[in-house]
């Protein structure tokens, strides 16, 4: 595994905090920031068999006709409020992107797995549907630039091979430069800027902090010193996520080191994020340990049962069962997502 695919593995573990953080402080409010790896895996099994040659971009989902009559809101998704400050309008009608309107398609694109995508995208559709033209054509046009985007991006990203002739920063800066370039051929530039302004101004935060600390010519004052005053010219906003995801970051090794004393857990959460952030990660934690434990019971069974060499209407049938027995059927659509997800990685 390159450099590369283990630092961006890191940041996008990084995210997941911030994700954590954001459904604790603002429970009602959840604001997903970045597309779940799968949603490319769901546009590819969605658009078109594997090899293909007629396959469809994602695009294509839009305009389908679908919004009327779309179901609840997904589990994950009730009791919230999609982000809102997105439909904004010039003098002539004509839509003005912003980073509202892409928190707008992360908002339901965060369910993928619970619902299929091209429901999600309904959804999206359904809410662009109170604009009228030309900003609602405008509006379901960024739309599918950014899902043909978002699947370009995760091949682009399997494709990507490492140089052993450059150092570690530059192979990033290397990589950063293609997926600004890639964005912009999916996207105007305007849109893309309004898009991705604060996410590549932080990117080059990092990359500058990367090639401070690979620096061998500084001292560690002078390291030290440098870094202080790269973190001082960053937004007060950035400043404050950033202090954010060190708390849970410190969290998550916290919940390892303290797994066998839950007392001390939880007051290890209470002096971190106060009384009722440490109620909802406590809840949040129990959740997650339950879903494991069922998710890799569930896994045993199956492998036991691919290994008894059934015939595949028998092999579905015992499959569905072992489904529901550890399972809801909210849940089932997700394992069912896993699953496939699982399989391609094997084949």
């Amino acid at each position: 595994m390159s450099l590369i695919r283990l630092r961006i593995g890191y940041l996008l573990a990084l995210t997941a905090l911030v994700v954590l953080a954001i459904s604790l402080f603002f429970p009602s409010k959840p604001t997903p920031k970045y597309l779940p790896v799968s949603v490319a895996e769901s546009a590819r099994g969605h658009i078109a068999a594997p090899g293909d040659s007629q396959r469809l971009p994602p695009s294509s989902l839009v305009g389908q006709g679908m919004v009327p009559a779309l179901q609840p809101l997904p589990d994950s998704l009730q009791g919230t409020t999609p982000p809102d400050g997105w439909a904004l309008l010039d003098a002539d009608g004509n839509l003005l992107p912003s980073p509202a309107l892409r928190a707008l398609f992360e908002y339901y694109l965060s369910a993928l797995g619970e619902e299929p995508l091209p429901v999600l995208v309904a959804r999206i559709e359904s809410a662009l549907a109170t604009l009228q033209e030309p900003a609602r054509g405008q509006a379901q046009a960024i739309l599918g630039g950014y899902l043909d985007y978002r699947l370009a991006l995760a091949d682009f990203d399997e494709a990507g091979v490492a140089d052993a002739e450059v150092g570690e920063a530059e192979q990033i800066a290397r990589k950063l430069a293609e997926v600004y370039n890639l964005r912009r051929q999916y996207l105007d530039s305007q849109v893309a800027e309004a898009f991705f302004a604060d996410d590549e101004g932080y990117d080059q935060f990092q990359l500058a902090r990367l090639r401070i600390d690979s620096d061998e010519s500084l001292s560690a004052a002078e390291r030290e010193a440098q870094l202080q005053a790269l973190e001082a010219n960053l937004p007060a906003d950035v400043r404050e996520a950033r202090q954010q995801m060190r708390r849970f970051v410190d969290y998550q090794q916290a919940r390892q080191a303290l797994a066998d004393d839950p007392a001390a857990l939880q007051q290890y959460r209470e002096q971190a994020f106060g009384p009722e952030a440490a109620e909802r990660l406590a809840a949040l934690d129990a959740r997650q340990q339950d879903w494991q434990r069922r998710w890799e019971a569930y896994r045993q069974a199956l492998a036991a049962l691919t290994a008894a060499g059934l015939a595949a209407p028998e092999f579905e049938q015992q499959r569905q069962q072992l489904r529901a027995q550890y399972f809801d059927a909210q849940e089932q659509v997700r394992v069912d997502a896993l699953d496939t997800l699982n399989q391609g990685n094997s084949d």
